[in-house]
């Protein structure tokens, strides 16, 4: 018991380490240099906890995010996918970690200007959050922004400033103008109008000025 202790000891130490490492290094802006660190942490979560807990499953999660930043692309998608299948086996299908793992999922493909395969994530966490959560609630907002970005480019530029406008109607009311995901969904509505070829719509949704 005592050997069996002391493993797990050094384990956790080396975990800790790792972590602290993979950390710093990113904060510090050496995206890459963090990458062996994250994925090393990730490999030792799997083998000591399984791919479906969540110690693996955040380390997972984070190194997908970093291969996303480093250009990694099919790497990433193909960790988010992980991610969210180790989501849905351990927390469920509607749960907020397993939605947050499909939004990342989902963002990576609008980076890629992937629009028809992301849609069906959007709608999907969309649906759910609409269905789960306050109807106030910040998350629908943000998911609504995302959703708008997606339908704009593919085009359908009424839908996506109808979600748009929407997600800014809803955080302004509940973070306030000021608040960053206001800001953001603000230039989303702003860039659906402008890609719309509405400029006098998309001018009601300028930047706030500085000096308010």
């Amino acid at each position: 018991a005592t050997r069996a202790s002391g493993a797990a000891s050094a384990s956790a130490t080396t975990l800790a380490a790792r972590y602290y490492l993979a950390t710093t290094l990113y904060k510090d802006g050496d995206i890459a240099g963090s990458e062996p660190y994250f994925r090393s942490l990730m490999e030792q979560q799997i083998a000591l906890n399984g791919e479906s807990h969540p110690e693996a499953l955040t380390a997972m999660g984070a190194l997908a995010l970093v291969l996303q930043r480093i250009d990694r692309v099919d790497e990433a998608v193909e960790l988010h996918e992980r991610t969210i299948d180790g989501t849905v086996a351990y927390y469920g299908d509607e749960h907020p970690y397993t939605m947050t793992s499909r939004v990342n999922y989902a963002l990576i493909l609008l980076d890629q200007q992937r629009f028809e395969d992301a849609r069906p994530t959007f709608e999907s966490v969309l649906e759910i959050r609409l269905r789960t959560l306050p109807a106030g609630h910040y998350h629908i907002g943000v998911t609504r922004s995302l959703y708008a970005r997606c339908l704009a480019g593919r085009g359908e530029f009424e839908a996506a400033a109808e979600q748009a406008t929407q997600a800014f109607d809803l955080l302004l009311e509940n973070r306030g103008p000021e608040h960053r995901y206001t800001q953001i969904a603000r230039s989303i509505c702003a860039n659906v109008y402008t890609a719309w070829g509405k400029p006098e719509m998309a001018a009601e949704y300028a930047p706030l000025s500085s000096d308010g």
